[in-house]
């Protein structure tokens, strides 16, 4: 797999605009920008803007992170993702630019990579993913960007964005500038603020149940355009589970809201069917009445979401296997599953350079009642060969932690899937 030689895994510098001034300030000559953050959902609602707008003819950029398989994922030029050479260039450039003034982090790097890069396109369109949060994100130096887009906000990275909800939400409204507001649904906490901040920026709000609504019928998604009075019926996405509908309509929103180019709902029709998001309810495998598929679900609102959908499944024998990094809060993402009819299992994730061990998920178990019956593997490679062949599992699910598609990937590719035990 290609990764750039540089720069090490330094800690957060703390200093982007400072990096960015050394390249000749390229966040300032981007074409118009579309920010997204949130917590759940952000990596789905980019796939569709970019495919929505993609289909109108369009040519975009976009940064999004982390990568599943290969590095150049993250970066995506006039609808193509840079190449090794490409990316080895502007890695050249940007460390011969720094002159060892400033040691960046892996992911300043990463954007101050995508700035450069954008900033000599002729795209008509950027999209910029944020990190973790916005207050502090190395991407939230955009002045004044075309649209920001909130996804659903909940708990996750507490131990860097708070321990609130309150605190969460507030760190990723600093996204928002003096350009139009977009907000998926939200809980109540959430929405409430992202009202509140983007009164103090005097901007437009287009929020879920006051700007839009939705609903699902016959097989269609009724888009309801609340402040034009109308009402659209789109295809549902070719994406699994239900939060895709949330993440196709946020991104509807976000690019109705923009005024740079016209929009047809035929050809948005058009991008439903064809938009891809890998790693997100992907079926990677199916054979023998088996299917094997992968999930990126790794926080407790992304957990509630997988487990209505395995739900659906309730006539089908389920294997729910999970990792995560290390020092996260494992019971309030499993305990979605407990009780349903799902047999779960741990594994430490390969790929994941702090990942948590099968030594501290025993001691977890240990000490919480509900979670002794999981049964724990020291890798997914372990797991294949010793406990899934010959398994009467009609559904293989893998969730957690994002690293764990890179491990599924080179089990799939080395072994046959597991045979179905009659």
């Amino acid at each position: 797999m290609f990764m750039p030689k540089w720069p090490p895994y330094y800690k957060k510098s703390g200093k982007i605009m400072e990096i960015l001034s050394l390249l000749d300030d390229p966040h300032l000559k981007l074409p118009p920008t579309i920010h997204v953050a949130g917590t759940n959902g952000k990596g789905s609602t980019i796939a569709f803007m970019k495919q929505i707008l993609q289909e109108h003819n369009l040519n975009i950029c976009s940064f999004t992170t982390p990568h599943l398989l290969e590095f150049n994922e993250c970066f995506e030029v006039n609808n193509q993702h840079l190449n090794d050479s490409q990316i080895d260039r502007l890695t050249e450039e940007i460390k011969l630019k720094l002159k060892n003034q400033i040691e960046p982090s892996f992911f300043e790097f990463q954007a101050a990579l995508a700035f450069l890069s954008f900033s000599r396109s002729n795209a008509d369109i950027c999209i910029i993913e944020c990190g973790m949060g916005a207050k502090n994100d190395p991407t939230n130096i955009l002045p004044s960007p075309l649209l920001s887009v909130i996804t659903p906000i909940s708990f996750d990275h507490e131990e860097f964005l708070g321990a609130s909800l309150e605190e969460i939400t507030i760190d990723k409204c600093h996204i928002i500038k003096r350009s139009p507001v977009i907000s998926a649904a939200q809980n109540e906490i959430s929405n409430h603020i992202i009202k509140e901040f983007s009164k103090l920026q005097n901007t437009s709000l287009h929020n879920y149940n006051e700007s839009y609504d939705f609903s699902v019928e016959n097989n269609k998604l009724i888009y309801a355009d609340i402040k034009n009075n109308e009402l659209i019926y789109y295809n549902l996405p070719s994406l699994n589970g239900e939060h895709q509908i949330i993440n196709l309509v946020t991104a509807i929103t976000a690019i109705k809201a923009q005024s740079l180019h016209e929009i047809s709902d035929a050809t948005i029709n058009k991008a439903i069917e064809k938009t891809k998001w890998p790693g997100r309810l992907e079926k990677l495998s199916s054979s023998n009445n088996q299917e094997i598929w992968f999930d990126g679900a790794h926080n407790p609102a992304g957990a509630m979401y997988l487990s209505k959908w395995l739900i659906q499944n309730n006539n089908s024998k389920i294997c729910l296997i999970y990792g995560r990094s290390a020092n996260k809060n494992h019971a309030d993402f499993l305990k979605y599953f407990l009780n349903k009819n799902i047999d779960i299992c741990f594994v430490t994730v390969e790929n994941e350079a702090k990942a948590e061990s099968t030594h501290n998920f025993k001691k977890f178990c240990t000490n919480n009642i509900d979670y002794q019956n999981i049964r724990i593997f020291d890798n997914l490679t372990i797991m294949f060969n010793d406990f899934l062949p010959g398994s009467k599992y009609n559904i293989i699910l893998v969730c957690g932690s994002l690293f764990l598609y890179r491990d599924l990937k080179n089990n799939l590719q080395q072994k046959k899937p597991p045979k179905r035990r009659l």
